[in-house]
């Protein structure tokens, strides 16, 4: 397993954190007579973390145990697309093609293997069961589990209904995959990307495959949360951005009134396993906007929220 350990060579440039944080979304400019309200009620902490990135995601330990765990040995090591992938290669009990897929600089870990549908569906495990398997999965793969959410994510189950040609029902629906999900918290706040883990189990529990996002982050520089006034002029200097909407915002370049109704905080996370240097703290803001005289819009905001004082947490 040494070997594994000269697999990688990364050059690592600890950089200085890059001043403004850019929060991804369509820039929000809003009409500069529009009086903004809070009416959140949560309070917000004194000061946060600046969160800094770093290249080794994994131990050689953790590597080995996803080996194990996946059933691959050493001759099983591919050539990788990338050189900073380990990339594994072969086939399962039932000759169907199964990889597992490491990128330590991105704190990235993916194992899929092809569903064999001539197989007999029996002894897939309950959510319960799924549950505690995959925690101690996490626990293989050196991941702290005290960081995890307190609540898992279930209902990512696969399942299956047979009908004859004629329509009629065969057999009725099961579960072939049973799939379940965690949430990552970084000192009790979520991320921006809501899931770190997924995985799902098929007949006498049998992983049929997995995705693990986990950077390592080391704690880089404290500062100050802004108040809830300059939260108010931070969104009225256009510094706060539009993430996907689900409802009709085009009434909001006219609205005259915004009132904060719920702010949460979280730490930027990327898009996909983007490469971040630093992971940084902003917040989700739930919105309401009176675009008439009696016609109010849900919209969201996020919006920066550390200032640049440091503070000693």
């Amino acid at each position: 397993m040494k070997s594994l350990l000269f697999i990688l060579t990364i050059v690592v440039s600890l950089s200085s954190p890059a001043e403004p944080f850019r929060l991804k979304g369509q820039a929000y400019q809003p009409p500069t007579n529009i009086d903004i309200v809070w009416k959140a009620t949560n309070d917000l902490p004194h000061g946060l973390w600046i969160y800094r990135v770093m290249p080794e995601a994994f131990s050689a330990a953790a590597i080995s145990n996803a080996m194990t765990i996946c059933h691959f040995q050493t001759n099983d090591l591919a050539q990788p697309p990338d050189k900073n992938q380990i990339i594994f290669k072969n086939k399962n009990e039932y000759c169907q093609s199964h990889v597992l897929s490491i990128a330590p600089t991105l704190g990235g870990m993916d194992y899929n293997s092809q569903w064999d549908y001539k197989i007999p569906i029996e002894d897939v495990p309950s959510s319960d069961k799924a549950e505690a398997l995959a925690r101690d999965i996490l626990f293989q793969l050196g991941i702290d589990r005290s960081s995890l959410a307190d609540k898992v994510q279930k209902g990512y189950d696969d399942t299956s209904t047979r009908y004859d040609r004629q329509r009629n029902l065969i057999s009725p629906t099961q579960v072939i995959r049973r799939g379940v999900a965690f949430a990552r918290r970084i000192d009790g706040l979520p991320l921006s990307d809501n899931r770190c883990f997924l995985i799902h189990f098929g007949i006498h529990s049998r992983i049929e495959d997995f995705s693990l996002f986990w950077r390592n982050i080391q704690r880089y520089e404290s500062r100050q949360v802004l108040t809830t006034e300059q939260i108010i002029e931070t969104i009225k200097s256009g510094k706060a951005v539009l993430p996907e909407q689900f409802g009709d915002l085009t009434d909001l370049n006219t609205t005259k009134k915004l009132a904060i109704t719920k702010i949460t905080p979280r730490y930027y996370n990327g898009v996909g396993k983007e490469a971040l240097d630093f992971i940084y703290p902003y917040a989700d803001l739930e919105m309401t906007a009176e675009t008439g005289s009696t016609n109010t819009t849900t919209l969201f905001l996020s919006c920066p929220i550390l200032s640049t004082n440091v503070v000693k947490l």
